[in-house]
């Protein structure tokens, strides 16, 4: 499995502890998310909650799907 985009949300990258232990994670080293800066930080309460933000999460997601 070779992903090109990663999500991940905000509360896993604080018990991480910080966006700079993302490395940690076994393996994630060798994906292209990692080597090409795919890597899409969510906030968590976009994923428990269905209403007037989800228009937002869609658009986070789009943006790190397609940065260009």
């Amino acid at each position: 499995m070779n992903p090109e985009v990663i999500i991940l949300t905000n509360h896993s990258i604080e018990e991480l502890g910080g966006f700079d232990k993302i490395n940690t994670i076994p393996g994630i080293t060798e994906t292209d998310a990692y080597k090409n800066h795919g890597i899409v930080i969510i906030d968590d309460s976009y994923l428990f909650a269905i209403g007037p933000r989800v228009v937002e999460v869609v658009f986070e997601l789009f943006n790190g799907f397609y940065p260009e």
